[in-house]
């Protein structure tokens, strides 16, 4: 019995083989800026979304700092930071306040709280326990992941637009998103923006990988009533995921095109109509 379920020394060699060349070939630094392990990918999403967690927490502060103390400079950093949030004494200007809201509602939901829940705790442990070698998708799981630091950095980059950042609330209602003379940040509204609409093609990435290989590479025996229910949640937010987030980027794709660029206030399916006729 037991010549029947030891593996012969030819399998367990070419097991260490691709265990050894999991990483693809990745060695020094680039095993943590470039590779296919879904264990490493998970830990890029867990520091990642670490990092924003600090700037959403710093902004946090800076709102609960200007209801506490208003008129009164920010300690330490307030002469540091861009003259579109601050006066030259460090003083939160009138605006600024809804800039703090506006970027810390957006980097906790989009940049934290979803990347930190389903792109580190999915890519970690869905392979691990459906008994998959790696992820249906590894280089679209890598891509995934750089998509999402590149929404990161546009959406950081409308701090120093001119204006600034915007400040019309993390759900960007239009009209007031979408007009330069109500918001008075037009490229820092397009900033955020074209980031929201980045971070949607990575979260979609991400969720079709999450539910290819949940339902094509569970080990032979476990069925989809076997799951964990850690696997059935992350598989069930997926499908949500590829529902929803197509129809936000969409949304901020109008905003920055139809709206901002094209100055029209309002873009429906009437205008849809006259482009497909």
């Amino acid at each position: 019995m037991n010549a029947l379920i030891t593996p012969t020394s030819a399998e367990t060699v070419h097991a260490e083989d691709m265990h050894h060349d999991h990483g693809h070939g990745s060695h020094g630094i680039m095993k943590y800026l470039w590779t296919y392990d879904h264990k490493m990918i998970g830990l890029q999403y867990l520091w990642t979304s670490f990092f924003f967690l600090l700037i959403g927490g710093a902004l946090a502060e800076g709102m609960r700092f200007q209801l506490g103390f208003p008129n009164h400079p920010l300690p330490l950093i307030g002469k540091m930071l861009p003259s579109t949030l601050v006066t030259d004494e460090g003083v939160i200007i009138p605006g600024g306040y809804n800039m703090l809201v506006t970027m810390h509602a957006t980097i906790m939901v989009f940049f934290f709280v979803m990347p930190v829940i389903i792109g580190a705790f999915g890519n970690y442990l869905i392979p691990l326990k459906i008994g998959a070698g790696d992820m249906a998708f590894p280089l679209l799981n890598e891509i995934s992941y750089w998509l999402y630091v590149l929404s990161g950095f546009i959406m950081l980059g409308a701090f120093f637009a001119p204006g600034g950042a915007p400040g019309t609330g993390w759900t960007a209602y239009a009209p007031l998103s979408a007009v330069a003379a109500y918001n008075q940040t037009q490229l820092g509204q397009t900033l955020w923006g074209a980031a929201i609409f980045v971070n949607g093609l990575a979260s979609i990435a991400g969720a079709t990988n999450y539910i290819t290989t949940i339902i094509t590479m569970r080990a032979p025996g476990m069925t989809m009533f076997r799951l964990p229910l850690t696997i059935w949640a992350l598989f069930i937010t997926s499908i949500l995921l590829i529902f929803a987030v197509p129809v936000l980027s969409a949304a901020s794709n109008l905003l920055v095109t139809g709206n901002r660029f094209f100055g029209s206030i309002s873009f429906g399916f009437s205008d849809i109509l006259k482009f497909t006729s």
